[in-house]
């Protein structure tokens, strides 16, 4: 069974330039908490939930949580995509045997991007996905 045998091709995609509300409203609607992130119809990365976490835990941010007064929407409402997107550390091949990937995608986040040889985004791989090949 190979990567392209479990992948999804219809999948949830962000624009670069989607508001933050807009993201997480996306995340919550398609109970995800991963997606790809596309600028001008190029992929780019992926935002996951726990990357955004990270972007407002550094010190310029820890104000948000530090005071006990209404988290300040204004700054919120500036960020976007594109200042949230991360390169993953494993990107997949269609072609390539499943078994022989099955420790990276373990290891990764639930949205791992798979890219043909012409260097296309043409679908993920998400726990679920992997669900398929151990039912199958």
């Amino acid at each position: 069974m190979n990567v392209k045998d479990v992948m999804q091709t219809q999948f949830v995609r962000i624009q670069a330039d989607d508001k933050f509300g807009s993201i997480l409203k996306t995340f919550a609607k398609n109970h995800i908490t991963s997606a790809p992130v596309f600028d001008k119809g190029e992929y780019i990365g992926v935002i996951s939930i726990s990357g955004v976490v990270s972007y407002f835990t550094p010190p310029g941010f820890l104000f948000l949580w530090r005071k006990k007064e209404p988290t300040p929407t204004k700054k919120l409402e500036k960020v976007i995509a594109a200042n949230l997107v991360k390169k993953p550390k494993t990107v997949l091949r269609p072609e390539q045997m499943l078994h022989s990937v099955l420790k990276k995608i373990a290891s990764e986040a639930d949205c791992i991007p798979v890219i043909d040889k012409k260097g296309k985004m043409v679908g993920i791989v998400r726990d679920e996905d992997m669900l398929k090949f151990f039912l199958t």
